[in-house]
């Protein structure tokens, strides 16, 4: 199979998977009242605890000037909390208010049991291949895009 053979033939599987996630994530953003990024950034502070705006923003993909702003937007509906890191008077460093561990806790728990229904139907030698699968595109759009940045970039010592 060729490299156009392939991203044809994956592009649209992954586009597929990612709009039944969107689906599946947007009933829980109904109920939580957030967008998908706010849910997301809530989910990413129940995994890390507490996390400077600027690294959350990183992990996210989102700039400085707009992860500060939903920041605010969930401080205002009191699920996270922001305070000023005591190291560096610089750094705002956010967590998850009780209610927003609470709300993430809640919808968490909820879309687990819906995967376990799905999933406890499906041999644990069939989803460990999917995993697997899944983890290999993964390593392999990672060194795609290593290898389309080297291209790109006209400094790079190793074209």
């Amino acid at each position: 199979m060729t490299g156009q053979e392939f991203k044809s033939a994956v592009t649209p599987l992954v586009r597929s998977g990612m709009s039944r996630l969107n689906t599946f994530f947007s009933t829980y953003c109904e109920k939580a009242g957030c967008t998908r990024l706010e849910l997301q950034l809530l989910a990413t502070l129940l995994q890390k605890e507490a996390l400077p705006v600027g690294i959350l923003g990183e992990m996210l993909g989102i700039s400085r000037g707009n992860i500060s702003a939903l920041c605010k937007t969930l401080q205002k509906k009191k699920l996270v909390c922001r305070q000023r890191s005591e190291e560096d008077e610089r750094v705002v460093v956010v967590r998850l208010s009780p209610s927003g561990k609470a709300l993430c806790c809640s919808l968490e728990q909820e879309a687990a049991g819906a995967f376990n229904e799905v999933c406890s139907a499906q041999t644990e030698e069939t989803l460990l291949q999917i995993v697997q699968a899944l983890q290999k595109l993964d390593e392999l759009l990672e060194e795609v895009n290593r290898h389309h940045q080297r291209a790109l970039d006209p400094h790079d010592v190793h074209r």
